[in-house]
């Protein structure tokens, strides 16, 4: 079900506690944790990887390759046609490699009015980005770390 590629069960707990079901989550990256999502929500996947579209089979997807940017690597926002109404972000993607601080440039795109969740703040990229998230918004980050794996609420 959940693995070390996945969201991790203590965020799927997380969700399930704290956003009734039925409700819509936008998440940028998909696996099998989308898979244990799509019984409790509806989801809308950013994904960069054609081989993963479709992976989850009742999920919704948004494909959009990677750009190289000036001085990062992203979705291509050109693709990004996201949908009107969403309950909570989960920033699971792009990967670790190629980093996620495109989403902090590209905020703008997002309904910021919703929790936000950056998955894998382990790492000190992730851990940065809910940082600087944190200071944009004036929000303080809910952190949680579980068997050596942690994520940030918003």
């Amino acid at each position: 079900m959940f693995d070390n590629w996945s969201i991790s069960q203590e965020l799927f707990n997380w969700i399930r506690a704290n956003l009734p079901k039925g409700k819509t989550i936008l998440e940028l990256g998909n696996g099998r944790g989308t898979v244990e999502l799509l019984k409790y929500y509806n989801v809308y996947s950013i994904e960069h990887d054609p081989n993963w579209i479709g992976y989850a089979r009742k999920g919704k997807y948004i494909y959009a390759p990677l750009v190289q940017y000036d001085k990062y690597i992203w979705y291509d926002i050109k693709r990004l046609i996201l949908p009107k109404n969403y309950d909570l972000i989960l920033i699971d993607g792009p990967t670790g490699l190629t980093g996620r601080e495109g989403f902090v440039i590209n905020r703008h795109l997002f309904n910021m009015d919703v929790p936000i969740i950056i998955d894998d703040i382990q790492r000190p990229a992730e851990k940065k980005l809910a940082e600087i998230l944190a200071v944009i918004f004036k929000k303080s980050p809910e952190n949680h770390f579980f068997n050596g794996r942690g994520f940030a609420v918003l």
